[in-house]
């Protein structure tokens, strides 16, 4: 549960952020699929986009992915482009094209 104070999908972006940290790839993208049924709201558009990016900057693909389907309808023109960006990168950088 999350702290007081705290919107229950940002403190699991937190716990994704630091799982990653830890090199737990398997526990991230579990929390990005929890979140996966989890609209994000504009002011936590900047969390959101922070942990994607982390994410494909892992390698966590999937995640970033599951992550980037809730964020990029409210993400402004900039962090739409800045994560597509990540993504296509680290998908080239395995040659596997997903879009």
């Amino acid at each position: 549960a999350a702290p007081a104070g705290i919107a229950p999908a940002v403190w699991s972006l937190r716990l994704m952020a630091t799982a990653l940290r830890a090199g737990r790839y398997e526990e991230a993208t579990v929390i990005a699929r929890q979140l996966a049924g989890t609209a994000a709201v504009p002011a936590q558009a900047e969390e959101w986009m922070a942990v994607a990016l982390q994410c494909a900057d892992h390698g966590v693909f999937e995640a970033s992915q599951l992550l980037a389907e809730r964020v990029l309808p409210i993400a402004d023109a900039v962090q739409t482009r800045k994560l597509l960006t990540a993504l296509a990168e680290g998908f080239a950088r395995l040659n596997q094209p997903q879009f």
